[in-house]
């Protein structure tokens, strides 16, 4: 059930597929933690505030790694949903 990368616990967004809704790798211990918080519920992966943030933007909800527009966008296109680049 869309498990952690690395824990294969159970989690809700791969770091490089972007299948899911949203989660970093690593944590795998709460539900869709930020990676270094784990504290928020989709957090950003540093800013740990806002929910189902972009990873360095922390603004928008599911948003892009990079782009931090779209929603639940893919790592770096970021224009569409449920997509991935580089798979794994």
């Amino acid at each position: 059930m869309h498990c952690d990368r690395f824990s294969d616990t159970q989690v809700l967004r791969w770091t490089v597929t972007g299948t899911q809704v949203l989660r970093w790798a690593v944590t795998g211990t709460q539900m869709d933690c930020d990676r270094y918080s784990g504290t928020q519920m989709d957090c950003d992966r540093y800013s740990g505030t806002q929910m189902n943030c972009d990873r360095y933007s922390g603004t928008q909800m599911g948003c892009d790694r990079y782009s931090g527009t779209e929603m639940d966008c893919d790592r770096y296109s970021g224009t569409q949903v449920l997509g991935y680049s580089d798979g794994l």
